[in-house]
């Protein structure tokens, strides 16, 4: 088993906080991009429901 070194370690979990930073800074552009995109979905839904009551209306209305 080898030993532990307490120098090793510091210098491993230093390399592995380095390596890992870049992946959070992806994570949080991912998560606000997501939000953003989410936000323009629904704004899109609106829309689209809003134009399809009015053209039911207007259908409803229309004389035969």
């Amino acid at each position: 088993m080898p030993t532990p070194d307490p120098d090793r370690l510091r210098t491993a979990l230093d390399e592995l906080a380095n390596a890992l930073q870049p992946a959070a800074l992806v994570a949080g552009r991912l998560r606000r991009a997501s939000a953003g995109a989410a936000e323009d979905a629904a704004a899109v839904d609106e829309a689209l429901t809003r134009a399809v009551t009015i053209l039911k209306a207007v259908r409803t209305e229309r004389p035969e």
